[in-house]
């Protein structure tokens, strides 16, 4: 398909017709070079994020070309969608976020993804969402390279964190765990 944006509407509606698992999940492949978000996606409380990938199913996988080689031009939302995989990509969004995961039956898990160059957090994650983020970058965003918030869990596995505006990793309120893991 010609966008990423009409990918995830394709995606949409092949959900609605079949079902997929964690185990054997939708899979959208991007191609190497630059791929742009033209659409938006509106947060659980109501705000609007131009740019921004609405992920609208769960069971779900981005698979890049590699960090070097694949990149999406916008950020992607979650809202209260499980098994969402982020893979081998860079997600920059000089307008709003990286990657927002919200709700309670969020989850996602990233893998050699770099989020930088976001005009907001690179990583924000509320309301008891999941994060696993595996060989992941989050650098030279506006705000934080991850931000967490609402009793969630956000576990990080040899990733570097640098060069973002305000914090590296902020996490704040009663419940919320982060993990920072890994040997290099």
């Amino acid at each position: 398909v010609p966008t990423i944006d009409e990918a995830m509407r394709i995606g949409f509606n092949l959900a609605k017709q079949k079902v997929f698992s964690k185990e054997k999940p939708l899979v959208v492949v991007l191609s190497e070079g630059e791929h742009g978000v033209e659409g938006s996606w509106t947060t659980s409380n109501g705000g609007v994020f131009e740019n921004t990938l609405d992920i609208t199913c769960s069971n779900i996988s981005f698979i890049g070309q590699g960090k070097d080689k694949t990149t999406v031009r916008g950020g992607f939302g979650v809202l209260n969608k499980k098994n969402v995989t982020v893979k081998s990509l860079t997600l920059t969004n000089p307008n709003g976020y990286g990657l927002r995961v919200e709700g309670e039956e969020a989850s996602v898990e990233m893998m050699d993804v770099s989020v930088k160059g976001c005009k907001n957090s690179g990583l924000s994650i509320y309301s008891g969402a999941s994060v696993k983020a595996t060989q992941c970058e989050f650098s030279e965003n506006g705000s934080c390279g991850v931000f967490v918030t609402g009793g969630l869990k956000g576990i990080f596995t040899d990733c570097t964190i640098h060069h973002n505006g305000m914090n590296g990793v902020r996490a704040y309120e009663e419940g919320t765990l982060v993990e920072l893991r890994g040997e290099q």
